[in-house]
């Protein structure tokens, strides 16, 4: 999924593969489709101020949600967040 750079960015974060993203709970990849659909849409930087609320709580969830596989590991240390974060402006 990050092939070694995200949004422009190296980031070594952990690629969340299909046979990983799998083993999320439905709550969590219920979240990671509403964020990335909005994600998706939005021009880069994206400020968290102006985030809706349904994106900033749904961006939690991933955030939080432990990676299947990689112990001690969440959302937060994977590729596809420190993506999305390293183009957030505030």
């Amino acid at each position: 999924m990050c092939g070694g750079m995200q949004y422009g960015t190296p980031n070594g974060g952990i690629p969340i593969q299909d046979e990983i993203h799998e083993q999320f709970p439905p709550e969590v990849k219920k979240a990671w489709e509403t964020f990335h659909a909005w994600w998706r849409e939005q021009d880069r930087p994206v400020s968290r101020t102006t985030m809706p609320e349904d994106i900033k709580q749904a961006l939690m969830i991933m955030k939080e949600a432990p990676i299947p596989g990689y112990e001690g590991a969440h959302g937060s240390d994977s590729c596809y967040v420190l993506g999305v974060e390293a183009n957030m402006i505030d």
